[in-house]
């Protein structure tokens, strides 16, 4: 009852009395001097713009002649100077986005205060005032520019960003995938609470095309300030508004595998004989309105979209006996097999947004976003091994919708109230193949690096989520304080079904080897009390510097309510009181900026830039102390009856070919890892000092390093074994001249001694000697050409080291200490108008491919290897993850390095205007000149080894059309 009074409370506040909204916007400021250059206090400083819904904002300058007008959406502005005695000074052309802030400086003469002097110039694009490092790509950028038109997708323009070919996060300048998020204006969206809370499934996230309905994307990729907890990647979604005139629009894209060329080359010869897997089909379609309900009151907005795509997949096949296989593939000669697809759904976005001015000082705004996503087969490779068509998920994402309600209030000319609370739901399923049988199981082989007969996850998860912020914004011409809070809490009720209890059996070269058993379907609810914290930022210009000091308090809070878990086939029924605290983190940050307008004319700015954040934590630290959360223990398997399975056609375990367990205490209460209370949060530090300088009116360049430094990391102990407790054995690697020296190397390995096999008491505890760091400079160069052109071009180049030597097994300390050279990314993009409405873009850009799976990969290979006791000789004890087998690398790392992958798209548009109808038809070719990049490779030691598992598509063609009107 408390906490839901005090939810209550906190919702009440943050939509009614004091809000923040922690997506800041941009802003206007600069100095007011007359022609002697003396300052003027007092003057009358207004901007207006079609994108204010109440068309104009004042504030006066102070009494250093400075102002600054914050809390401004994207858009062209005009800043008028007025002062009794002194004529006024107007500037048009003032173009802003994200959070940048444009100096406008004014010098006014004497004269009528009638008397207006318009002074014309370019919008400035250099921000001397702010230290956050962000890109922004207005809705003309993105409607000009080729590529993937996800709010992620499109991430992959923006300078040293990298994505991984999952759901997770972006990356950039070694920042964390999984402190990266997604946002729709401002509030997290799309990102599940499993583990550590990335993965984008949701509105906002990767399968949402919601082009016509952006206003900007906004990417914050360094110097974050003190309203935001983490340092990773930023990819907020600025959606459009309506108007005080009807807007409608609509755009569409289509393409077929008839526009499409196959790049494999000598890769369809032996040994390889790969076959090219095209994109079948694909389209998207999104029309928006939106307009005044009441002129200069109330506007609405509304967009629907839709895409539905077929793709091929790569070396993968429908097997003709499984029930899954389609009917027209089925009866195939093994030469005559159809291509394995992810077949095609029709999915559905919709979003329907109102604002509403409630007084000359006091706006609303309501927005809800809904999306519907079924993936019919998908995750075709995961952790280097490729799965069949009928160990392919089937992925539901919905229910999945978001809805916000946000308060902007502008008190006096120097007093800012802003705010918003937004409700999120989140669902979604990982589920078998539906036509697989009820004792279907994934079958595993850890040498060929394939997975088959059923998909090796299986979740049911519902997903609650709240989200609340406030602030104070006290803003004078020299000085800004804000001061305020954020919090979210959220459930997840997850399930995780298994035929017979058990996930996964394992296989070498298809010899039976291992089996992973579950708790049974272990439905549990979980709930993030809080997470959020309390910041004060603040900022001052003193002279050319301009100070940014920033404090941050973090609270985060989860735990398991009173449940209970029936008795499985390996487990017996385990009841649990509510668990508190698990775990319960407060920390103080702090974050430091200076900007050094170099020689006052707001062109040239120097930054440096240091600052101390927490790491993005969802349920990882609840769910692996939570006894009724899925618990798994993997052990052997000989296959006595020689049919390949380890469970009945009734759906019951062959409990005679199941070895003993890994954990004896599997399943227990005593057999669940405990939470060291002296466990701090994970953390890491971030420095930057960057420049950036107009070199010619909309031409600027920009340069940087940056540091990072990852700490307070944790790992899993034994409390049961010590350092003594493992008995070391010489294991000799297989020949292969791949490998360094041709193979054959002497290895130390460990075993476990007999007695403690089996014994464990996990507690997770702080890795005092782990740390990674990252440490990267970076060039770039940006115009901003006439009639909508221009050009971003950049330098990336970085080198990362990991030190993960704090250990529980000695075997995993083989290649802990490792550095990555300085490796290199390259974009170039851009748009140039051509005369007859003609307009040609494109994309180039050469980096290290992030792989195909969940995060993103190192650019060297390994060769991953099955010690057991047939190749080893031996009886083995210390496997990490089955005590009977040791995962070896037997690569060293940068040993054997891919090859960049190369991207160049281009797209030709043609705009006609007829009346009021403006319509743009487009062709895009994607992967111009054919090239085929390896985007990851089966690194499992054996036959398949290095074998490629996803490549590049090859040149295709893609057409569309955007009509506005």
């Amino acid at each position: 009852m408390c906490r839901l009074l005090s939810r209550t409370l906190v919702i009440g506040f943050a939509v009614v009395a004091l809000p923040r909204l922690a997506a800041a916007q941009a802003s206007i400021s600069g100095l007011v001097q007359d022609t002697s250059g003396g300052v003027l206090p007092g003057v009358t400083v207004e901007v207006s713009s079609p994108a204010l819904i109440e068309r104009t904002r004042s504030v006066i300058t102070d009494s250093a002649g400075r102002y600054s007008i914050v809390d401004l959406r994207p858009g062209p502005y005009a800043v008028t100077f007025s002062l009794t005695g002194f004529a006024t000074v107007r500037r048009d052309g003032i173009v802003l986005g994200g959070t940048f802030d444009a100096q406008v400086n004014a010098d006014l003469k004497v004269g009528n205060l009638q008397e207006t002097v318009t002074v014309s110039g370019a919008s400035p694009v250099v921000d001397v005032k702010n230290t956050v490092r962000e890109a922004v790509l207005t809705k003309e950028q993105i409607e000009i520019l080729p590529g993937s038109r996800t709010v992620k997708g499109r991430a992959a323009l923006i300078p040293g960003v990298v994505i991984p070919g999952g759901n997770t996060g972006a990356v950039a300048h070694g920042s964390d995938s999984q402190d990266s998020h997604t946002m729709v204006d401002g509030f997290k969206s799309g990102q599940h609470l499993v583990g550590r809370g990335t993965g984008q499934l949701g509105v906002g996230s990767v399968t949402q095309t919601q082009e016509a309905a952006i206003e900007e994307l906004v990417y914050s990729t360094d110097s974050q300030g003190a309203e935001y907890e983490f340092s990773g990647v930023r990819m907020n979604l600025i959606p459009k508004e309506g108007g005080n005139q009807v807007h409608v629009e609509g755009i569409a894209y289509g393409s077929n595998q008839h526009f499409e060329r196959n790049n494999l080359g000598d890769l369809q010869n032996p040994p390889t004989n790969l076959k090219y897997a095209p994109q079948l089909f694909f389209f998207d379609f999104n029309p928006v309105i939106g307009g005044p309900i009441k002129e200069n009151k109330l506007w609405y907005f509304g967009s629907v979209s839709g895409n539905r795509s077929n793709s091929q997949i790569l070396d993968v096949y429908f097997k003709p006996d499984e029930p899954s296989t389609p009917e027209n593939c089925r009866n195939r000669a093994p030469d005559n097999l159809c291509q394995a697809d992810t077949g095609a759904v029709l999915n559905w976005s919709e979003t329907i947004r109102v604002t509403h001015q409630l007084s000359s000082k006091q706006k609303l705004r309501y927005s809800f976003d809904n999306t519907r996503s079924l993936g019919l087969r998908g995750n075709y490779i995961t952790s280097g091994a490729k799965a069949s068509p009928e160990a392919s998920w089937r992925l539901p994402l919905y229910p999945a919708w978001l809805a916000q309600v946000k308060y902007t209030a502008p008190i006096t000319n120097r007093l800012l109230i802003e705010g918003g609370y937004s409700y999120q739901r989140g669902d979604f399923q990982v589920l078998f193949q539906p036509e697989n049988t009820p004792y279907a199981m994934a079958k595993w082989d850890l040498l060929r690096g394939t997975i088959e007969e059923n998909h090796y996850l299986s979740y049911s998860n519902t997903e609650k989520k709240q989200e609340a912020k406030a602030a104070v914004a006290y803003v004078t011409g020299s000085h800004g304080l804000k001061v305020g809070f954020t919090d979210r809490w959220a459930t997840a009720l997850q399930a995780n079904p298994f035929n017979g209890d058990m996930s996964i059996r394992y296989t070498l070269n298809g010899a039976p080897y291992l089996v992973t058993v579950t708790n049974g379907p272990s439905s549990n609810l979980q709930a993030i009390h809080f997470d959020g914290g309390v910041f004060a930022q603040d900022q001052w210009r003193l002279g050319r510097f301009t100070i940014n000091l920033g404090v941050r308090w973090d609270h985060f809070n989860a735990g398991v309510p009173a449940q209970t878990n029936p008795a499985s086939y390996f487990t017996p029924a385990v009841s649990i009181d509510e668990m508190k605290d698990t775990p319960n983190w407060n920390d103080w940050a702090t974050r430091t900026g200076v900007a050094w307008d170099v020689f006052g004319t707001g062109k040239t700015a120097v930054k440096a830039f240091a600052g101390r954040f927490v790491a993005g934590h969802a349920l990882s630290r609840t769910s692996q102390f939570n006894p009724i959360f899925q618990q798994t223990d993997t052990r052997s398997w000989t296959d006595l009856n020689r049919d390949g399975r380890v469970i009945n056609t009734d759906g019951t375990p062959q409990y005679a070919e199941i070895g003993p367990p890994t954990n004896a205490r599997f399943g227990t209460l005593e057999g669940i890892d405990r939470l060291d209370p002296n466990l701090v949060r994970d953390k890491n530090w971030t420095y930057e000092l960057t420049g950036q300088h107009e070199l010619f009116p909309r031409v600027s360049v920009s340069a940087g390093y940056y540091h990072r430094r990852y700490f307070d990391l944790a790992y899993t102990d034994n409390l049961a074994t010590t350092a003594a407790d493992w008995i070391p054995f010489t294991f000799i690697g297989p020949a292969d001249p791949r490998l360094a020296n041709g193979g054959g190397e002497a290895i130390t390995l460990y075993n476990l001694t007999p007695a403690k096999v089996g014994v464990k008491q996990n507690m997770l505890i702080q890795a005092p000697n782990n740390f990674r760091t990252y440490d990267g400079f970076e060039e770039s160069v940006n115009f901003q050409l006439p009639k909508r052109g221009f050009a971003m071009v950049s330098l990336t180049s970085g080198k990362q080291h990991t030190n993960d030597c704090d250990q529980e097994n000695p075997n995993n300390l083989r290649f802990c200490d490792t550095t990555t050279p300085f490796r290199h990314i390259f974009k170039l993009s851009g748009g140039v108008p051509l005369p007859y409405e003609v307009m040609i873009s494109g994309n180039f850009q050469l980096y290290d491919a992030p792989g195909a799976g969940l995060f993103v990969v190192p650019p060297y290979f390994a060769a991953n290897y099955v010690v057991n006791a047939a190749n080893a000789g031996r009886t083995i004890t210390g496997g990490q993850t089955s005590t009977g087998s040791i995962n070896v690398n037997l690569l060293e790392p940068n040993k054997i390095f891919q090859q960049y992958y190369k991207i160049v798209d281009v797209r030709f548009s043609k705009t006609m205007t007829v009346g009021k109808l403006r319509t743009t038809a487009l062709a895009e070719f994607e992967n111009l000149f054919n090239i085929r990049s390896i985007n990851a490779v089966t690194q499992n030691y054996g036959a398949n080894w290095l074998r490629p598992a996803s490549i590049q598509r090859g040149l295709n063609v893609r057409f569309g059309l955007q009509m506005r009107f």
